[in-house]
């Protein structure tokens, strides 16, 4: 972070009419998503607004997408009890990711997929679309991103046809 915060400040002194430099992904603080990430069995990690508490705080109004990961068989390849899972928030009605939480073995490895995503307002429908490999925990993203597309489908009428 703090890297991230000498960059800004380097920009906004030097060069305020240019483009962002690589390591200022804002000119405000405000307009960064910040990831954190708790180094305990397993890893807790999240970024932006990663609760409904959290957003009720703010006003805002969320659709969570949760993934539990007991099923996962990279988890049960690796024996984890304890899976975990990923949840990820978006605002209501839209897939604008807002915030997420991972709990889950090396869970901060996997947030910057979702802080990416949150940062530059790539939305749920583009992480459902991109492919994960196999067989890892990162494929809990791509559930909570499926969820978003399946909670969207439309049923057919059977008498249409």
């Amino acid at each position: 972070m703090a890297g991230t915060m000498a960059g800004m400040v380097v920009q906004n002194a030097l060069f305020p009419d240019d483009g962002l430099p690589v390591n200022a992904p804002s000119r405000k603080l405000s307009g960064i998503v910040v990831p954190r990430c708790t180094y305990t069995e397993p890893e807790v990690a999240s970024c932006g607004v990663s609760t409904e508490r959290a957003a009720a705080a703010r006003g805002m109004n969320i659709d969570m997408y949760t993934a539990k990961l007991e099923h996962n068989d990279r988890a049960i390849l690796e024996g984890a009890c304890d899976a975990g899972f990923v949840k990820i928030a978006c605002q209501e009605g839209t897939d604008s990711i807002v915030g997420a939480t991972i709990v889950a073995e090396r869970a901060g490895d996997m947030l910057a997929e979702l802080t990416l995503a949150a940062q530059s307002g790539s939305g749920l429908a583009a992480v459902a679309r991109i492919v994960h490999p196999y067989p890892t925990l990162g494929e809990g993203i791509q559930q909570c991103a499926l969820a978003w597309n399946r909670a969207r489908w439309t049923k057919l009428d059977s008498r249409a046809a």
